[in-house]
């Protein structure tokens, strides 16, 4: 049978206020459930993000579902992959109706994984189904940015086109959408800036390993100069965290990558990490989980993780018995052949503060200026030399040079003008060569045979264009008017007739129109 989805509705509902509660109710829906929702407060403190990416539709996507529920959090941050749908229509209806409990009550905020686009999906189901904030902000709803209560959240598209700029849609929206993060917001309204998108920059694991790098490489200066605090990361079914990073190296300047691409999917987690492990991996376990912010003020948070279930040696495409392969025992449990180096901890905790070193802001800005980026954008201190004190938009620097390198840029100018006007000379040439064959075309057209015969594979197929007609009906015995050969009044064998009566053909002298 050919699926055939329920309605979808989607409602815009406007001028609603901040730390206020809501209530509605479906008509008509199953539970008949009275559902609502809360508004979070701009700089609202303490401030819950729940926090999980890959969940799939397993017994253990249900306990991350009521685990995020039990932490009441002001918002939830889905990281990519949630349906796992892969190309059945009919899964995205049972995951809305698993996570309903959730969805129902508490904002999701995602971006899209590899299964929202791969084995025919194509954004499709994902984008109908599941809205994301752009609100025509961007000019795509594959990337997106948000303000709830004291943070500043940006959605990224993993899986745009990072070769040679076909990508730059997404990254001048990004740089428009930093230029516009004020620093009135960074002081005080969105204090904190975090960045969601799937696929990681940084992970130890040899599962999907350097997937990420070429968008690292166009994206990571920039997420470093705007001074991103966090960064939220699927795709690798397992959980690690680093340190500060930039570049592949531990830096206090730059932001903790929280991979957490181990809500519940059905392919199992991954066991093989690298060895030794890198010095910016502080922590990873191949366990399912999720995780949790809490943001106490301005400047500091506290981060942890929670661990839901282990896999054991027969978790992979449990569909028939989803028991099989599963330890949801997580305070007394370990993953086989996990070699991540660590003791199979259920909690990892961060409380983390706001970097005070005063290098940092200078490096941000040494940053943004090596790739060509206006530091005034981000709201940095000015580099040397910086003429662009009031722009808020981001343009390449520009370039000052002294006066014997201008005067010499000059010279090369002015070398460039003999060549400039050989061309326009060659150009006046060839126009005047084209009026000349125009010219010497409608002389010959003029002194043509008095019948021109129009040879076609059969009567029915015998037209003329209105531009032939105009130029030679004059010339053409018997031939009074164009209708008389393709008008709807004349009947086939009056055309048959009327061209028997013409004398036989005659090779044609110039011209020949078949």
């Amino acid at each position: 049978a050919i699926y055939s989805s329920p309605l979808l509705h989607t409602v815009n509902i406007n001028n609603l206020q901040a730390g206020q509660t809501y209530y509605y109710s479906i008509p008509h829906h199953v539970s008949r459930n009275i559902f609502h929702f809360r508004l979070a407060k701009k700089k609202q403190f303490p401030f819950i993000l729940g926090l999980m990416a890959d969940i799939g539709q397993t017994i253990v996507s249900n306990a991350s579902i009521w685990n995020l529920g039990q932490m009441k959090p002001d918002a939830i941050l889905l990281a990519g992959d949630l349906s796992y749908s892969d190309g059945w229509p009919f899964r995205w209806d049972t995951f809305a109706r698993l996570i309903e409990p959730l969805a129902s009550i508490y904002p999701i905020l995602h971006v899209g994984g590899n299964h929202e686009l791969g084995s025919s999906e194509n954004w499709i189901h994902y984008l109908e189904r599941w809205p994301t904030p752009n609100i025509g902000q961007a000019p795509s709803p594959l990337f997106w940015s948000v303000d709830i209560g004291p943070l500043h959240l940006i959605g990224l598209n993993s899986y745009d086109n990072f070769v040679q700029g076909g990508d730059r849609i997404q990254r001048a929206w990004l740089l428009s959408d930093l230029a516009h993060y004020t620093t009135y917001q960074r002081s005080h309204s969105q204090p904190w800036l975090a960045v969601l998108f799937h696929v990681p920059f940084y992970s130890s694991n040899g599962a999907h390993h350097l997937e990420g790098e070429l968008m690292r490489k166009a994206y990571e200066p920039i997420l470093y100069a705007a001074g991103v605090d966090f960064i939220i990361t699927g795709h690798v079914h397992a959980y690690e965290r680093t340190n500060h990073v930039y570049n592949n190296n531990n830096d206090i300047c730059g932001p903790i990558y929280f991979g957490l691409g181990d809500a519940g999917n059905r392919e199992s987690t991954y066991t093989d990490w690298f060895q030794p492990q890198p010095e910016w991996s502080i922590f990873r376990e191949s366990s399912f989980g999720v995780g949790q912010i809490i943001i106490h003020n301005s400047s500091s948070l506290r981060y942890e993780w929670h661990r839901e279930a282990c896999a054991t040696n027969n978790t992979k495409n449990n569909y028939q018995q989803p028991t099989n392969g599963i330890n949801l025992n997580a305070l007394d449990c370990h993953t086989p052949k996990d070699n991540g180096g660590f003791a199979y901890e259920p909690i990892d905790f961060l409380d983390l503060t706001k970097s005070s070193d005063p290098s940092c802001t200078s490096k941000r800005a040494h940053i943004a200026a090596s790739i060509g980026l206006n530091p005034l954008a981000f709201h940095l201190p000015p580099t040397p030399h910086s003429e662009e004190a009031n722009n808020n938009l981001i343009f390449p620097r520009p370039k000052h040079s002294s006066s014997s390198s201008q005067k010499k840029e000059n010279d090369q100018q002015r070398s460039h003008i003999p060549l400039i006007i050989a061309l326009l000379f060659l150009l006046m040439l060839l126009f005047a060569f084209g009026i000349f064959l125009a010219a010497r075309r409608f002389v010959i057209l003029s002194r043509s045979p008095s019948r021109i015969f129009y040879t076609v594979d059969s009567y029915s197929s015998l037209s003329l264009s209105d531009q032939i007609i105009k130029g030679y009906t004059r010339s053409v015995p018997n031939l009074t008017s164009y209708s008389s050969i393709t008008g709807t009044s004349t009947t086939q064998q009056e055309k048959e007739k009327w061209c028997d009566s013409q004398p036989a053909a005659t090779p044609l002298q110039g011209i020949q129109l078949t």
